[in-house]
């Protein structure tokens, strides 16, 4: 059964955990976790069985190469800009590189300086 997980518009200072055990949040495919207030996604915090995620309007500017490192079955990805007080501007090389499976990256709304080659 596909688990979803929808965290949208709260109040997450930082991204909660979801470790990988037996629970509640396992196998977790499709997670929105857009108008929150965290800045950054470390490495290894979400876990690899998602293939929906969505964050839009969280707290940054720059996505970092190493965010979804961890994030292989990731088909779709949004991070619109649409209303929100900070939109994303920089996105790292690699960023996107190891999500072999990423079929929809959805940017809108955003203020992209430049996209950088070899994602």
């Amino acid at each position: 059964m596909k688990k979803k997980l929808d965290l949208s518009d709260n109040s997450f200072k930082i991204l909660p955990s979801f470790e990988e055990s037996p629970g509640i949040f396992v196998p977790l495919e499709w997670l929105d976790l857009s108008n929150n207030p965290f800045s950054n996604i470390q490495t290894g915090t979400l876990p690899d069985s998602i293939k929906f995620l969505d964050l839009s309007c969280i707290k940054t500017t720059a996505f970092d190469s190493d965010a979804l490192d961890n994030q292989f079955n990731l088909e779709e990805l949004i991070i619109r800009g649409y209303g929100c007080d900070r939109k994303l501007k920089v996105i790292d090389r690699g960023a996107f590189l190891k999500s072999n499976k990423l079929r929809k990256l959805d940017l809108s709304g955003n203020q992209i300086l430049a996209i950088p080659g070899n994602y």
